[in-house]
């Protein structure tokens, strides 16, 4: 097993309360770890730190390593599962740590809509528009939450603040 995954598997994740009174420092803790991911591979299911995630395990790992979350491994899901499935999964896992949120601020998870379900994410870093996205094609880069080809797609945003 990787050491790094080794790592964020023993960190326990902070009280609600904790994670409430240090909103500002923890937010930024989660974009300093997500900037981490910049150039790693899209890998389906893939859990390997910094080197090989998905769109929806980098948001377990970032959010494990910065201790709003404990690290579990998701169910098994096929890249096209958005195309025949009617379960939510994707939504529902994210509504057992957060909840959403009209305004985007660092650390809050932008979700989207490219098939009948919601089937893709990326964090937010900053309030000028910059995102961590994680995509097949292109694997985890720097984009621009109002510009991207994601925004006709956009459904919600989502905070673990809210």
């Amino acid at each position: 097993m990787n050491e790094d995954l080794i790592r964020i598997s023993k960190l326990e994740p902070y009280s609600k309360e904790y994670i409430k009174e240090h909103e500002e420092e923890l937010r930024q803790n989660v974009v300093e770890i997500a900037k981490k991911y910049i150039g790693a591979k899209y890998h389906i299911n893939g859990m390997l730190p910094y080197k090989a995630t998905d769109c929806h395990t980098i948001l377990i790992m970032v959010f494990a390593e910065a201790r709003i979350i404990k690290l579990f491994q998701p169910e098994f899901y096929r890249p096209d599962f958005s195309f025949h499935s009617c379960k939510e999964t994707y939504l529902e896992g994210l509504k057992k740590f957060a909840s959403e949120t009209k305004e985007k601020k660092p650390g809050d998870v932008i979700l989207y809509r490219y098939a009948k379900l919601i089937d893709h994410a990326g964090i937010v870093l900053d309030t000028e528009g910059t995102m961590i996205d994680n995509c097949i094609t292109r694997g985890c880069t720097l984009q621009n939450y109002n510009q991207n080809i994601n925004k006709s797609r956009e459904v919600c945003t989502y905070s673990f603040w809210s």
